[in-house]
């Protein structure tokens, strides 16, 4: 029973390293976009060309934020089931 436990929980927790690396990549991607646009002259693009831009950071927002979702979810239920063990 320990031995599930344990390796139940190496599993996720290596889950969890690869999820966190994922919405890191995100968060990187948003900040560079962020970056990109303050640095330069707006007035230099299109209409077009901006909202095209800023609707591909509001989906990289959408992605992060959602896989943050799962995360807690997942943390959430691993707690639920080590505190249900430890009864």
């Amino acid at each position: 029973m320990y031995q599930d436990r344990q390796s139940s929980s190496i599993l996720s927790i290596k889950q969890q390293i690869i999820s966190q690396e994922t919405l890191l990549e995100y968060h990187w991607k948003i900040e560079a976009m962020i970056e990109m646009l303050l640095m330069n002259d707006l007035t230099s693009y299109s209409i077009e060309k901006l909202h095209t831009y800023i609707w591909s950071v509001h989906d990289l927002v959408c992605k992060a934020k959602d896989l943050n979702q799962e995360l807690v979810s997942s943390l959430v239920r691993v707690a639920h089931i080590n505190k249900r063990g430890e009864k």
